[in-house]
């Protein structure tokens, strides 16, 4: 891409989310029209349980990442108080917590009586840690508009589509592969004193039969800020790699502009969760997720070691995995840090006064902890044994 054109594509984005009022956010537009009769028609067949998917209030979306927490951006305006939706049931914002300046935020979740939220294990997904992701497929998901009617420029070329649609209440999957990486800046919308900044992935809009695009190739428009594009790992596992951030067009999607040549399609950006792996995690630490609750479930128990069983001996592995130290591998260091916290209690299902400190979690003496890994290294064994027999 020419510099000329790289100074044009920032002014396009901040052009188009400076002017943007705070009901009105970054839908999936796809190269095919929606059908009435088949509301999936042209999206991925193969993508995360879409209850991972919820809306922000009535103008953004937003992902689950645990049982209680959420990730989002911050550009859509709301905070605590404000109004999420799963899986059709409403909850609110409780606790919100920020990265910086980044344009991106988590958010403690509870019922509208105040009890935790405690999504089911099928309704959040794990991070993607790993900067491997340039050239990797994505699953892109949101709640917003959609493909409207075909633009076409001299001669009848077709070139873009309008958005179409109202709110935030159409569920969409969408694909697109990434292309690289930014570092973006932008300013909010409702308080043009801020200026968020966030590395970010970006991916392009590419034509219909262009060799590099994808099975259902997808772009973002309005009201899906929040929303998240997907990684599908070697073991069918989704991860989130990015959250729906900004596009460089207004109201339309190109995916060739006619004033160039050859094809310049737009660009779209989603904050990059690899950069900010170590805050999330920070974050929960923060919020004492216990030290070997793999599932993230609430507690370190039996369900927790039998994913550190699955993954014993693996490498490139994540906390979701039983890779509780952050080295990577999944081994004996991970099954002591899981034996000291075996039946400890998750303090995120706790309020107030009751609330717990990562560190109150009983950390057992040397000839304790002898002990214990002993005893956990046989249940280890024949959680093995069952795997491999089975």
């Amino acid at each position: 891409m020419s510099i000329k054109r790289r100074v044009s594509l920032l002014v396009k984005l901040y052009f188009s989310f400076c002017i943007l009022s705070n009901s009105n956010v970054w839908g999936i537009v796809l190269h095919t029209l929606d059908d009435p009769n088949d509301p999936t028609f042209g999206q991925p067949a193969v993508h995360p349980e879409p209850s991972v998917l919820g809306r922000w209030g009535i103008n953004a979306s937003c992902v689950a990442i645990s049982p209680n927490y959420i990730i989002t951006t911050r550009h859509q305006g709301g905070g605590v108080n404000s109004t999420v939706t799963f899986g059709g049931i409403e909850y609110k914002v409780a606790e919100v917590f920020v990265s910086g300046n980044a344009d991106l935020r988590i958010a403690r979740i509870e019922t509208p009586n105040g009890q935790p939220a405690n999504l089911a294990s099928s309704n959040y997904v794990s991070i993607y840690t790993s900067t491997s992701e340039f050239n990797k497929s994505v699953v892109l998901g949101g709640f917003g508009k959609g493909r409207g009617g075909e633009l076409t420029g001299e001669g009848g070329a077709p070139y873009g589509y309008s958005w179409s649609g109202e709110g935030n209440s159409t569920f969409r999957w969408g694909a697109n592969r990434i292309d690289g990486t930014a570092t973006v800046s932008a300013q909010d919308p409702s308080n043009p004193s801020i200026t968020y900044t966030s590395y970010s992935l970006k991916a392009d809009f590419d034509a219909p039969g262009a060799a590099t695009a994808v099975a259902c190739e997808a772009i973002l428009a309005v009201h899906d800020s929040g929303g998240g594009w997907f990684i599908q790992d070697e073991t069918d596992h989704w991860t989130l790699a990015a959250i729906n951030a900004y596009v460089t067009r207004q109201n339309q999607a190109w995916y060739d502009d006619p004033s160039t040549s050859p094809t310049d399609p737009d660009t779209m950006y989603g904050i990059r969760i690899s950069s900010y792996a170590g805050w999330i995690l920070d974050t929960a630490k923060f919020f004492a997720i216990p030290a070997g609750d793999a599932n993230w479930d609430g507690g370190v128990n039996v369900g927790d070691l039998g994913v550190l069983a699955a993954n014993y001996g693996g490498t490139n592995k994540k906390w979701q995995d039983g890779d509780f130290n952050a080295d990577g591998i999944v081994n004996v260091g991970d099954l002591g840090i899981l034996a000291a916290n075996y039946g400890g209690v998750n303090p995120t299902n706790l309020k107030g006064d009751n609330a717990m400190d990562l560190n109150t979690f009983i950390v057992p003496e040397p000839a304790t902890c002898i002990f214990l890994l002993v005893g956990f290294a046989g249940i280890l064994f024949q959680f093995r044994s069952r795997h491999k027999s089975g």
